[in-house]
């Protein structure tokens, strides 16, 4: 497990480099990209995104690449580092701008009101201490119809990792009443969520459920096995909307519309 900063910060960077990571997030853009069509309809120029504890944002600076303007949250100043080195050595210049905020969610609770269009938090709500607090002040920076793209540890998706990917009944059998997971990053454990358990937090909210997707459903089993990475998109797409596929995902992807 990591231990400091800088050893979190390299381990979720090698994280980031397998290949099953890299077809989780072109999935994950991919699934998001049919709702960003209504925000751009009512919009003149570039969104606004934020992206609350961006890891490595390698879906939120793909979303700059098209021009649209990105702020990127991380608490982590190594890795938020390596991020503005990634995007200085990767991103066009034409780009219309990019910042960087060296900070946690719960320091947005001072931030202008209602300026995103769409807030990616990917990978984060897990973590949170406060989960509720966090997801009301993330609710206050997005705009009226804006988007909430959320993705995070799938209770279910852990039975079916430990059951085929570890080959272990035992651990299966007790990941069917987990409630949290090793963080892996010498922190707390992660908690585990479902979806239903997490649209109870998102409607009092206000929240709509625009859609719901699985992630990681099949890569994980398949990756080293010498299928081409190409291919293992296509069958995460085409598998992560279905519903008897999508609860098995390691990760669930849901876009929330704000009312």
């Amino acid at each position: 497990m990591a231990g400091t900063e800088e050893e979190k910060a390299r381990l979720i960077l090698e994280m980031e480099e397998a290949p099953a990571s890299r077809v989780q997030h072109e999935a994950a853009l991919r699934q998001l990209e049919p709702h960003l069509k209504d925000l751009e309809r009512l919009e003149e120029g570039p969104l606004e995104i934020l992206d609350v504890g961006c890891w490595t944002a390698e879906v939120s600076l793909r979303l700059a690449a098209k021009g649209h303007r990105v702020t990127l949250l991380e608490p982590s100043s190594c890795l938020l580092a390596e991020v503005e080195e990634k995007a200085r050595k990767e991103m066009p210049r034409e780009c219309p701008g990019l910042s960087f905020l060296n900070q946690r969610i719960e320091d947005l609770e001072g931030c202008q009101a209602e300026r995103f269009d769409l807030i990616i938090c990917h990978q984060t709500v897990e973590y949170l201490d406060d989960p509720l607090r966090a997801m009301e002040t993330v609710t206050r920076a997005l705009r009226p119809r804006g988007l909430l793209s959320l993705v995070f540890r799938n209770r279910y998706g852990e039975v079916a990792y430990s059951a085929l990917k570890e080959r272990d009944t035992a651990a299966a059998l007790v990941a069917l009443e987990a409630t949290s997971f090793p963080s892996g990053f010498g922190e707390k454990p992660g908690r585990l969520y479902e979806s239903e358990e997490m649209m109870r937090l998102l409607e009092p909210l206000g929240y709509t459920l625009t859609g719901e997707y699985g992630l990681r459903v099949f890569v994980d089993h398949l990756e080293g096995a010498g299928a081409r990475e190409e291919d293992l998109l296509e069958l995460e797409l085409r598998v992560g909307s279905l519903p008897a596929f999508r609860q098995a995902g390691r990760l669930v992807h849901l876009v929330a519309r704000k009312d």
